[in-house]
This record gives structure tokens, C-alpha cells and sequence, in this order.
């Protein structure tokens, strides 16, 4: 194994962190969180283990670090796919089915995502975790706009941000339910048992339909009491 020599201009810097969140990335698609370790991390990045963590000084930090690449990819898709969505009557069901092809297409962001409160917020420091919320918001408020545009009965302003907060749950919460664990995955392949089966990609399209045709029909409901 030939490990590189440390970084020394900003750009050789960028370059070998990114190397290293392209070698988690890697080894996270094949295997748990839990069965990783930063020394694997290490070695995939052809990086001594020290220098691993002058970038990420913990395990979690690394991988929230490989998170925050993913949404802010992920959002920045959103955009432009919202920005061909004409805001007709067709619009709600145009923008489920981008939310789910886009999700769909990103496995390791759901993942990680279901893991975020119960483990990557925890072991970092205060300002690594107020910059990942910084970034976060700007992404999110950028994003938000455009789907208010598309969807204009997300009023008032900031009702696009609200939607995205609102998939990030259920996101959360459904990969963490599909995703069950192999002793989990035996018993409900019994018949008695088949409704602990959930399918991450249908269960949430559905729910995000509801919350759009909902969230559409009360700013109808209120408008015709304005009138």
C-alpha cells in the first residue's frame, strides 16, 4: 500500500478530501455504518490514519461531512429538475415523481440521512455542526423558492422550505423503518407479518402527494374565505 504525502496548498487539500469522502462514500455502499472503521477509510483514501483525522477528527464527522455533499447535490438536482416543472394542475404529480426518482437514485443520501440525529450529530463540535446547518439552510431556502414557484399555493413565503423540512422527516423515518435487519427481513415474509413491510419509495410518494393535495386544498379553502 502506498500511502500519499500530506497536502499542503489549498487546492491539494480539497483534492484529498474529497479523495476521502469518495473512499466512505465507497465502503458505505456496501456496508453498515457501524462495521466501518476510520482506519478502513484510511487505507481506501490511501491516506495514513493521522491524516485522516487532521480532515475529520471523528468518525461522525466524516460521515456528516459525506452527508452534506449528498443534499447539497441532491438539492442542487431539485433545482434544476423544479425549473422545468410548468406550475399547471399537473405540478404536485411532476414533483413527487422528481422527488421520488432523485431519492431513488441516491441510496447512500437516504441512508445516511436515517442515521443523522441518532448518531452524526453526536461526537462533533459545535462549529462543524453549526457550519453543516448554515450550509444546509442556504441550500434549502434556494431550494424552496423554486418550489414555490412551481407550486404556487405554498404560501405564505417560505411554505417550499417547509415542504423540504417535511420530506427530511419522513425520510428519516421511513428509511429507518424499511431498512430492517435481517433477522427483521425473515419474520415478516410470514403472511401474518407482511404489514411491518415498508417500501421506502412507495410509502413516501404517497405521503408526499397527500401533503401537497392537502397543503393545495386548504390555500383553496382559505382563498374562498377571503372572498
Amino acid at each position: 500500500m502506498t500511502f500519499q504525502r500530506r497536502a499542503m496548498s489549498d487546492a491539494q487539500k480539497q483534492t484529498r478530501r474529497a479523495a476521502i469522502l469518495a473512499a466512505a462514500a465507497r465502503i458505505y455502499a456496501e456496508r453498515d455504518y457501524a462495521d466501518i472503521t476510520m482506519a478502513e477509510v484510511a487505507s481506501a483514501a490511501h491516506v495514513v490514519k493521522g491524516t485522516l483525522y487532521l480532515y475529520f477528527p471523528s468518525k461522525e464527522s466524516l460521515f456528516l461531512a459525506l452527508l452534506g455533499e449528498q443534499l447539497d447535490e441532491w438539492l442542487a438536482t431539485l433545482r434544476s429538475g423544479l425549473a422545468e416543472i410548468a406550475a399547471d394542475e399537473a405540478a404536485i404529480e411532476r414533483v413527487v415523481a422528481l422527488f421520488d426518482a432523485t431519492l431513488a437514485e441516491r441510496p447512500t443520501l437516504t441512508r445516511l440521512t436515517a442515521i443523522l440525529y441518532s448518531i452524526l450529530e453526536h461526537n462533533v463540535d459545535v462549529a462543524t455542526m453549526r457550519d453543516f446547518k448554515q450550509r444546509r439552510r442556504e441550500h434549502l431556502q434556494a431550494t424552496g423558492i423554486y418550489l414555490e414557484q412551481t407550486l404556487p399555493f405554498l404560501t405564505p413565503q417560505g411554505g417550499g422550505m417547509d415542504v423540504l423540512l417535511q420530506c427530511h422527516v419522513l425520510v428519516v423515518g421511513l428509511r429507518s423503518v424499511s431498512d430492517s435487519t435481517p433477522v427483521v427481513r425473515e419474520v415478516i415474509q410470514a403472511p401474518d407479518f407482511a404489514l411491518f413491510a415498508v417500501d421506502f419509495r412507495a410509502y413516501l410518494s404517497r405521503m408526499l402527494r397527500a401533503l401537497l393535495w392537502g397543503m393545495a386544498a386548504q390555500t383553496t379553502q382559505r382563498h374562498i374565505k377571503e372572498q
